[in-house]
């Protein structure tokens, strides 16, 4: 039987022409999805409407579509939009949530109505990347609604405690600096970061980045994409998000900070003060799961931009998390 990396290893040989007749055949396997994760890999010129028809083929394997609605979100291009928000209305949820996560990376202002129109997918994960699409594009965007708030359910921080361990961030550094701007590129075309003004450290045995906007604002008024944490996955050798941070102004003099993770879950929560030119965070985790508990402080300074963390602690994951809550929309 047939693994997927074997493949993925198969279709990597195709020709172009070859791996478009391949994708045509619309077979339920494993190789079909890998076909069209390798043609999105591709500099191949029609590309971009085999995908969109892959992937509103209803008669086509729902891996082969939400694959290629994957695919299809790594490009700010007008077309992928509107083939996106057409998938919307598929009638198949998986596909419905790999569309709305790939608009919510990629989209502008016209795809929040096609997002909103879709009538809440009975599957939770697609109900939550629904809602987190359409928070991304207004923290993206600097809109003042879809904004996030605390989960009502009782979460609160998890307490670092006893035995934490103190976490050792320092800065990217030029070569690794370069690999992590490609996967970024790839992943989230429509936000720019400032990889230079970031840092590297090991939390819980895991390799992660945190990157800086590469807009700060020196005195916010509105939503904004604040940061990004990114997980090195060692069997693909690749970078992909782990936590956006999203801020926004409350009107109390501070600033609301979220940790949420690409999935739509919320999972660390603090505040932001604008202090002297720069933007003072803390932040914290919330009682969910895989999240150990940690407790960060530190600065973002516009001027740059940069991130440093002047506090940055980890403790063990405790016994009996209860499960992530989805964060509510703030009033």
């Amino acid at each position: 039987m047939s693994t997927e990396f074997d493949d993925e290893r198969a279709v990597s040989a195709l020709a172009d022409e070859a791996l478009v007749a391949a994708i045509g055949a619309r077979q339920p396997v494993y190789g079909q999805a890998a076909a069209v994760k390798e043609l999105a890999r591709r500099r191949f010129p029609r590309a971009s409407p085999v995908l969109a028809a892959v992937m509103l083929d209803p008669g086509a394997p729902g891996a082969m579509r939400a694959a290629a609605a994957v695919a299809l979100g790594r490009q700010v291009v007008p077309e992928h939009q509107r083939a996106l928000a057409l998938a919307l209305r598929a009638d198949e949820e998986g596909v419905i949530r790999r569309a709305a996560e790939a608009l919510g990376r990629i989209g502008d202002r016209d795809a929040l109505p096609a997002l909103r129109a879709v009538p809440a997918p009975a599957d939770p994960a697609a109900r939550r990347a629904l809602a987190f699409a359409r928070s991304l594009l207004a923290y993206r965007l600097g809109l003042d609604d879809e904004l996030l708030k605390p989960p009502d359910d009782g979460s609160s921080a998890a307490p670092v405690g006893e035995g934490a361990a103190a976490l050792r961030p320092e800065p990217i550094g030029k070569d690794l600096g370069k690999r992590v701007a490609a996967d970024l590129e790839r992943e989230l075309p429509a936000i720019s970061m400032s990889v230079d003004g970031g840092v590297r450290f090991d939390c819980a045995g895991e390799l992660l980045v945190a990157v800086p906007n590469a807009f700060l604002p020196a005195v916010p008024t509105s939503a904004f994409v604040a940061a990004l944490v990114l997980k090195h996955w060692q069997a693909v050798d690749r970078f992909s998000p782990h936590l956006f941070l999203l801020s926004h102004p409350t009107g109390s003099g501070s600033l609301a900070l979220f940790g949420v993770r690409p999935d739509g879950t919320m999972t660390h929560t603090g505040a932001i003060r604008v202090s002297g030119g720069a933007l003072d965070f803390r932040l914290e985790a919330l009682d969910t799961p895989y999240s150990p508990p940690v407790a960060f402080e530190g600065r973002l300074i516009p001027a740059g931009p940069r991130l440093d963390l002047t506090k940055a602690l980890v403790g063990p994951v405790p016994s009996g998390q209860h499960r992530a809550r989805v964060p509510r929309k703030a009033d």
